[in-house]
């Protein structure tokens, strides 16, 4: 998209013969000195006296700024046509600062296009997150300027915001924050189909293709593209440039839907484009594409000759990532003509292309940290580190050389290196998480190796970074948040509650599409101002984003496992093979569990028995044959003895597995009563990772005394039309008999009085309706007057050491790959509580409350929290009283612990201990009237 063009009317403004020296004068130039050699330079484009200009005139009065703004401005188109977006960057800046000073209060044209341009420059470098403020800013200025100007003026300013929108959507598209990329171009759409422009509507449509490429979309990518493709020849004029690679990135979805005749067939014409007009940019990325699509489908020689012509006229032409895709691209020639030794070195010269100064000198070389930390297009340096460590496997089974695995493993370490410098770069959960999920791919090819190599220590590192890194890295700005001033926590919060209510109305259709976005960018920057002041002042908030290391697996198994009765089970589900890491006495071992789609089949159709209190029932065979064939999956491989304690940390979709109610058996006994069930066997409970875990095994008991019961749906008066929850108040009456207890019920137990004491609770239990789903809506409590949702319990403080949430699907939510769900339970971690007892599905009021009176009763024994769970189970199932159907596993498996291995103390009511003093005395009295009666008979 072209960038602010040159003022060229410039060149009218004085005649042409004014001279100004080369070597400037030590004062301040003239205004027509200055417009003099702004003219000149428009003619001429030699940078070096132009250069000078603007260093004399940074330091000249601000009489000047304007002019000085204009010479920046030129300057630094000058160098993006040079190809020198950094400097083209830096110059853009200097105008900006002065068109600040002068037009922010009466934003101009002027400013718009610096901020643009600014935008513009760092997209073509790469720096997305440092691109959206600028692009942002520009948005503003024009849709400002689309309001207020004359008619031509006002499309004028249409037209620039219609690109700095593209702009930005793409910025945001490559940091994986496509929610905000979507609403931009459909607001872009929406406006091109209005004014009645064909071009811009195609660059529209094609973007959004680019989008739906990037989220692997493909079938989406395809129908819009090819509606693009047609808009840009419905055009008076056609834009062959854009039509070209419209066509180029056609050609990829192609590719990747497995039509390749239509994928050549588009790359081809892209090329003849490109190659009529000259576009080095658009004939090696061309070239190396199609070349890769030919030895992709065994055509290798043809592929090897467009691979060559990509790499020859990207070096030609100074484009560094084309040769390195170039290059990248030649080592998957050369793995499949099984030649891995030179693949590794075509991926290490696809590495050096993105790192000044690195120069691998043999195969297992690798960059270091700072080299990679200050290198140039870290996303496709993580491609080509994978893929080196791959050719090194590969290289492996050709020589058998143990150093060429050896190796492998050290680059996918440092691969894992250059995904914590991407997730440090970015900002917001939304785009943590899509580079989690893109990290899958490289966690996978190394556990993979570990396997293959019997070397758990390593697996344990990779296991762990594939787990909940988000979530400890919330848990450490937890801890600086409260290391804060009160005053400036609440702050934090209600600016960070702006913002999330900005973001989420961005696709409300309620409001006009700019006030949206005004009032989200008004929301980030007051965020974004105030963590900037603080942390100047708190260095700890500051740094809370950096993440400590991986908790070794000799220090989980000394401090978390240390009675030798209880293991860990990691599992990583990835895109083909699923494995599990046991720590248990012999020390970590991986193993390699079959494919992925399988154990996902098997996993789903056993959780369809959990959809209603009556599947299971109905079909109890079926159930017991699907409950062991998941067993033989998932837990029988491992060879874990019986009566060993398991510590379970689950992937994917296994976090919603109630792993207890897997059967030992693939025969139904004829009672629910007597299924040979995982319960019987293993005690279990869970945890998001070990580090995390191992954190909450730290954590200081908290000083909060109090035992905090909500429940507002007892009499069924709630104004949120909820339904009353008779179990609710039988629960808290139960508890209010036994324990002190600090009970809120039905008004009182608002969200006021919620948000207000949860700080102090010790013990926590939640008898209300709470709803989640993997796919629907967002996690959240019902109280008596409103909800509480997810976003809402990252942002309190909840120091309890345990909180019980006796309501439906607490436990599930959208699951995130690499993070684990996205549920309540998870929310209460991340806002301090030390254990978890929550529900998978919508569980059963009274079978919950007989296993939660029976957990209690446990815990006052004190039994360890995942203990006294599994006894209330064990107990509710041996319980004669209960009859069989309702001992079928939906009845009692629904509830999970997460948290460490760890006692609750409870303190009875005064209101026992007066019982207690009562029956004493009645005893007393009974002994004392006995012993005189008997007296007065012996006397007799």
């Amino acid at each position: 998209m072209p960038i602010a063009v040159r003022p060229f009317f410039l060149l009218l403004l004085l005649p042409l013969g004014i001279f100004f020296s080369t070597g400037l004068r030590a004062q301040c130039p003239t205004e027509a000195e200055i417009l003099a050699a702004i003219n000149r330079f428009l003619e001429t484009y030699e940078v070096g006296e132009f250069r000078e200009l603007s260093d004399q005139l940074m330091g000249c009065p601000q009489e000047l700024d304007s002019l000085t703004a204009a010479v920046n401005h030129e300057l630094s188109l000058e160098y993006n046509y040079l190809g020198l977006p950094d400097s083209a960057a830096f110059y853009t800046r200097r105008a900006l600062h002065l068109r600040q000073r002068l037009y922010t209060e009466n934003p101009t044209e002027d400013l718009g296009k610096s901020y643009y341009n600014l935008g513009y420059f760092l997209v073509v470098q790469n720096d997305f997150r440092n691109a959206v403020v600028p692009l942002e800013e520009s948005i503003s200025v024009f849709e400002a300027l689309k309001e207020s100007s004359e008619v031509a003026e006002a499309e004028e300013a249409e037209r620039r915001l219609h690109n700095a929108r593209l702009k930005l959507s793409q910025a945001l598209g490559a940091m994986g924050e496509y929610t905000r990329a979507h609403q931009l171009l459909t607001l872009s759409i929406e406006s091109t189909a209005a004014t009645g422009h064909p071009t811009r509507r195609a660059r529209a449509l094609h973007d959004l293709g680019l989008l739906w490429q990037q989220q692997e979309q493909f079938a989406r990518a395809d129908s819009a593209l090819s509606i693009a493709s047609r808009e840009y020849l419905a055009a008076e004029e056609v834009d062959q440039e854009s039509y070209a690679n419209c066509l180029l990135t056609l050609a990829t979805v192609k590719d990747e839907l497995g039509n390749f005749p239509a994928a050549v067939e588009h790359y081809l014409g892209a090329l003849r484009i490109f190659s009529a007009g000259d576009n080095p940019f658009g004939i090696a990325v061309t070239a190396n594409n199609l070349g890769l699509a030919y030895v992709e489908n065994r055509q290798t020689k043809l592929g090897l000759q467009y691979l060559q012509r990509g790499i020859r006229v990207a070096r030609e032409n100074d484009l560094p990532r084309l040769e390195a895709q170039g290059e990248d691209h030649l080592g998957e020639y050369y793995l499949a003509i099984n030649r891995p030794g030179d693949a590794v070195s075509a991926f290490q010269r696809a590495q050096a292309m993105l790192i000044p100064g690195y120069t691998p000198r043999q195969l297992g070389s690798i960059p270091t940290l700072e080299q990679l930390e200050y290198a140039d297009g870290k996303i496709d340096l993580l491609r080509y580190l994978t893929d080196q460590a791959r050719g090194l496997e590969a290289l492996h089974r050709q020589t058998g050389e143990d150093a060429a695995l050896e190796d492998a493993l050290a680059v996918y370490q440092r691969g894992d290196a250059v995904i914590d410098l991407l997730r440090e770069d970015h900002d917001g959960m939304t785009t943590k998480l899509i580079w989690r999920a893109r990290a899958t791919e490289l966690y996978e090819a190394a556990i993979q190796l570990c396997f293959a190599t019997d070397q758990g220590a390593a697996a344990h590192y990779f296991f762990e970074k594939s787990k909940a890194v988000l979530l400890y890295e919330a848990l450490l700005k937890g801890d600086a948040l409260r290391a804060l001033p009160d005053s400036l926590r609440e702050r934090e919060r209600v600016l960070f509650n702006r913002l999330e209510a900005s973001r989420s109305a961005l696709s409300s259709p309620d409001t006009p599409g700019d006030a949206r976005y005004g009032d989200y960018l008004s929301a980030k920057r007051a965020l974004a101002a105030f963590r900037e002041r603080v942390g100047q002042e708190y260095p700890a908030f500051r740094a809370s984003k950096e993440v400590s290391e991986i908790v070794p697996w000799q220090t989980i198994t000394d401090e978390l496992l240390a009675d030798g009765q209880r293991w860990m089970v990691q599992y990583f589900l990835g895109e083909k093979n699923a494995f599990a890491l046991v720590l248990g006495a012999d020390g970590p071992k991986v193993h390699r569990l079959g494919q992925s789609e399988d154990i996902l089949a098997t996993t789903a159709a056993f959780l369809d028995y959990f959809s209603s209190a009556s599947v299971i029932q109905n079909a109890p065979q079926d159930y017991t044959r699907t409950a062991h064939q998941l067993y033989t999956q998932l837990l029988q491989p491992l060879d874990v003895p019986e009566g060993q304690s398991l510590v379970i940390l689950p992937d994917g979709l296994l976090t919603y597995l109630p792993f207890s109610a897997l059967s030992l058996s693939a025969e139904f006994p004829g009672s629910f009563s007597g299924l040979p069930l995982v319960l019987h066997r293993h005690q279990i409970h869970h945890g998001f990772s070990a580090t995390v875990l191992y954190r909450q095994h730290h954590l200081p008991k908290t000083s909060a005394t109090s035992f905090l019961a909500f429940a507002p749906f007892g009499d069924g008066s709630s104004p949120t039309g909820y339904p009353k929850l008779d179990f609710a108040t039988d629960e808290l009456s139960t508890l209010r008999n036994i324990y002190q207890l600090e009970e809120h019920l039905n008004e009182e137990a608002n969200r006021s009085a919620f948000t207000r004491s949860v700080s102090s609770a010790r013990i926590l239990h939640l008898s209300t309706h709470a709803f989640s789903s993997p796919e629907e809506q967002a996690p959240h409590i019902a109280l008596y007057d409103s909800l509480v949702y997810l976003q809402d319990v990252y942002q309190l403080s909840i120091p309890a050491e345990l909180v019980i949430l006796s309501a439906c699907q607490t436990n599930i939510g959208k699951n995130a790959p690499g993070e684990g769900t996205l549920g309540l339970s998870r929310g209460f971690a991340q806002a301090g509580a030390k254990g978890i007892i929550s529900s998978l599905w919508n569980v059963n009021a009274n079978s919950t409350g007989s296993i939660l009176t029976k957990l209690y009763g446990l815990l006052e024994t004190e039994q360890s929290v995942p203990d006294a769970l599994h006894e209330a189970k064990r107990a509710y199932l041996a319980n004669p009283e209960v009859p069989d159907h309702q001992k079928s596993p939906y009845q009692w498996a629904g509830m999970t612990y997460y948290g460490p291995v760890q006692t609750v103390a409870l303190t009875r009511s005064s209101r026992m201990g007066y019982l207690g003093i009562a029956a004493l005395i009645l005893l007393l009295l009974g002994l004392t009237y006995w012993a005189i009666r008997r007296k007065n008979k012996q006397i007799a």
